[in-house]
């Protein structure tokens, strides 16, 4: 039966992506999402697997790669009109974005630093003089600093 076989390819990657032998940390849950997705729909699986590519080759961030072709795999499989794999596309997809939120973050550089030193005001003879030195908070607190002016609306 086609659905007893989406659930163990989704309990397959539950497996991998929280393993049990390693404090549900760590694992191969991408590898083997776009693997069960190959299994399950080849066109589903080659979409995904190819927008990993395209990211990989581009960005030069696996972790990106990762989070875009498993956002494109419930995409392809509506379009191919494969609603159980569509659900287990989507699922998967859904369980990998949870599982990365930290390179979420990283990706669109919401990392904190835990110091700034703000040089400027901007380049020229004027530049290269110190505007700022402290936390990111301390940072955005001071008037002459434009990092920190783009800073603040982040630490709110």
């Amino acid at each position: 039966d086609e659905d007893i076989a989406l659930l163990a390819g989704l309990a397959a990657v539950l497996g991998h992506l929280f393993p049990v032998w390693l404090n549900f940390k760590g694992g191969k849950g991408v590898a083997t999402g776009l693997g069960v997705l190959i299994a399950a729909s080849w066109p589903v699986g080659l979409a995904a697997c190819a927008m990993w590519l395209i990211v990989a080759a581009t960005a030069r961030l696996s972790s990106l790669a990762a989070l875009a072709a498993f956002a494109a795999a419930p995409v392809a499989a509506l379009v191919l009109q494969d609603h159980g794999v569509f659900k287990l596309a989507f699922t998967v997809a859904v369980l990998v974005f949870v599982r990365h939120q930290a390179n979420i973050r990283s990706c669109c550089g919401l990392k904190t630093p835990d110091w700034v030193i703000d040089l400027g005001p901007e380049g020229g003879g004027e530049g290269g003089r110190i505007i700022a030195v402290g936390t990111p908070e301390e940072v955005a607190k001071k008037k002459a600093s434009v990092t920190g002016k783009y800073l603040a609306p982040y630490l709110k």
